[in-house]
């Protein structure tokens, strides 16, 4: 009985180990589309703007490109999206003369890190290769 007992126990760590591999796994045709910025390492992002007109957002295409503003200048770059891990490169950037560039440099730093992501209803939320939170975005 008792050894039945360890197999069972074995069973369901090898169940549950299985479940958290899959976890950032997502279906990329619910991917493109414009996200809003809501946290950068998980602090608020109303923290380093002035006003909701310059609300930082991503727009992520189809066809695989990816845009992104924070309230000066425009960036983007491609994606890709192979065997669960995410990637941005071709990294672009308009070069004005930013008042206020923080969130501008934390983003292109952020997407550069970013390997992972988590597609929740109407919410992204991106993290580096240690699967640590980088930023989470949503619809609105």
């Amino acid at each position: 009985m008792k050894r039945i007992h360890i197999v069972s126990i074995i069973l369901s760590m090898m169940l549950l180990g299985g479940c958290s591999s899959t976890k950032y796994q997502i279906d990329i045709n619910e991917l493109p589309g414009k996200w809003y910025v809501h946290t950068i390492q998980m602090v608020p992002v109303q923290n380093f703007i002035d006003t909701v007109e310059d609300s930082p957002y991503l727009i992520i295409g189809a066809d695989n490109t990816l845009a992104y503003y924070a309230g000066c200048n425009q960036m983007g770059g491609a994606w890709k999206y192979e065997k669960g891990l995410f990637s941005v490169h071709k990294m672009y950037s308009t070069r004005m003369f930013c008042h206020n560039a923080i969130i501008e440099n934390k983003m292109t730093e952020i997407l550069s890190q970013t390997m992972y992501l988590k597609l929740n209803k109407n919410e992204l939320i991106l993290y580096d290769k240690n699967k640590h939170e980088l930023m989470r975005l949503g619809t609105k």
